[in-house]
């Protein structure tokens, strides 16, 4: 199920719920005024019921709307309406130097979850810290670029590229590498 339909019936069925709960409270209500007799007193309790099942679905899916705009004072550009991808599995690859696996972590991850640019981000940096491969790197964020629709995660994840290449290419650690690697003797 994608992300789209998992939104779609976060709002849907709550909607649904709440018609039906209702109408059912109104047409208990009505045959109890029908009745009018002791045989209505089960009558009411069931449209009471019915609209207080009503009144919680509507009050729980109203909740995230009035919440949002108030959550959005603390954390302006954080929306969290869907899980965060799950990352400490790539992470802990990545602690135990077991790159390529780590890789394939994050490849899943950016499948999975296309909105996303941390997996491609962990992917850069996997590429250009650990395996000393700018073109890979390169590819990975060229993918990335096209994968994301949003353009703020497309910038995000330029930023990110040029700061991983950059630092990289910046360190004492990459420059030994470079030297090794273009030493002929070697």
């Amino acid at each position: 199920m994608t992300y789209e339909q998992k939104k779609w019936i976060k709002y849907v069925v709550p909607a649904v719920l709440f018609v039906f709960f209702t109408l059912g409270g109104l047409a208990s209500f009505a045959k109890a005024l029908a009745l009018r007799s002791t045989g209505s007193t089960g009558y009411l309790l069931l449209g009471c019921g019915c609209f207080l099942v009503a009144g919680l679905t509507c009050v729980i899916s109203l909740s995230g709307l009035f919440s949002r705009p108030f959550g959005s004072l603390f954390y302006p550009e954080e929306k969290y309406d869907h899980p965060l991808p799950p990352y400490s599995r790539a992470e802990a690859l990545v602690q135990r130097h077991e790159y390529v696996e780590a890789m394939k972590v994050y490849r899943a991850l950016a499948e999975e979850y296309p909105e996303e640019v941390q997996p491609f981000v962990g992917m850069i940096e996997i590429a250009v810290r650990h395996l000393n491969d700018l073109e890979l790197a390169y590819r990975i964020h060229r993918e990335g670029m096209a994968k994301l629709k949003n353009h703020k995660q497309q910038a995000l994840l330029g930023r990110m590229y040029r700061a991983i290449r950059s630092y990289a290419e910046s360190s004492e650690e990459w420059k030994q590498r470079k030297k090794i690697s273009m030493d002929p003797m070697v």
